[in-house]
């Protein structure tokens, strides 16, 4: 194993690596790989959370002292909800994700940009995803809620020249959640030259490794180290540049079975001592 070196990092990681564990389970294994932070997308099989955290737990308090007893805290809830292509029913239930959120103290909702991967971002498609960001916006003024919403680098944002068209209808506020793999293989773009175009937009990273795409157009994930994704190089420069949002491990074991468990990619990091 490799010494460990300290990036001062706020490691975190997705419970889309272990979507069949309960808030407690998720609690102990980061607490055994000294995680502070979750990023709920699954619990029990579950991606419904509003619902599933209401049948779970009679108040919030009780999901609260849960995550405070382990010393952990829930850097987002992850919804399914696009900025492009929602509905009404997805806007109700991004309303019960915030009210969790406030109620936990969560700080962020991760929603899609949506569209399609590989559709040009058009004017178009950038004026209905800021229809559905204004709408947010008045809401959460509306109810003076602290949780807000971050843009994943998943379709039609996935290369750092759409989240500059993007900017410059939104400006600068941090609201991406940077895959940095994604923008990687689907985008073209090396994490250096995403991170140099669009830092003070980044609110939260994901992070893993692979050897990008197959013949076949698959995902070919890997543990950390035995892929090409420039995880150092990337670790170094948010060191170097002091971020303090959290880099989540998202380990998509549930949509990729075949994956190995998530403790084995947590262990992949440890070995090469970068957590």
């Amino acid at each position: 194993m490799a010494a460990k070196r300290d990036f001062g990092l706020r490691w975190c990681f997705s419970t889309l690596g272990c979507p069949d564990l309960g808030l407690p389970s998720a609690c102990d294994l980061a607490n055994a790989f000294g995680v502070r932070l979750l990023e709920l997308r699954f619990l029990e099989g579950r991606a419904d959370l509003p619902a599933y955290l209401d049948s779970r737990f009679p108040s919030a308090g009780d999901a609260a002292a849960i995550l405070s007893r382990a010393g952990v805290g829930v850097a987002s809830l992850d919804t399914s909800f696009r900025l492009i292509g929602g509905d009404a029913a997805s806007r109700e239930e991004l309303v019960g994700f915030a009210h969790w959120a406030e109620a936990l103290g969560v700080p962020r909702l991760r929603v899609f940009d949506g569209g399609r991967k590989g559709e040009p971002f058009t004017t178009a498609l950038r004026e209905e995803a800021w229809a559905t960001w204004s709408w947010w916006q008045a809401l959460r003024e509306k109810n003076g809620w602290r949780v807000d919403l971050m843009i994943e680098t998943h379709d039609v944002l996935a290369s750092a020249s759409a989240v500059g068209f993007w900017a410059e209808r939104a400006g600068t506020q941090p609201d991406l959640l940077w895959d940095s793999y994604h923008t990687w293989a689907v985008g073209g773009n090396t994490p250096k030259q995403f991170w140099s175009e669009h830092h003070p937009r980044i609110a939260h990273i994901h992070v893993k490794d692979g050897l990008g795409a197959g013949a076949d157009g698959k995902a070919r994930y890997a543990l950390f180290g035995g892929g090409q994704f420039p995880l150092a190089s990337l670790l170094e420069t948010l060191q170097a540049e002091g971020f303090r949002g959290p880099v989540s491990v998202e380990w998509e074991r549930k949509w990729h079975p075949e994956l190995p468990p998530l403790e084995e990619c947590l262990r992949s990091l440890k070995r090469l001592g970068w957590m």
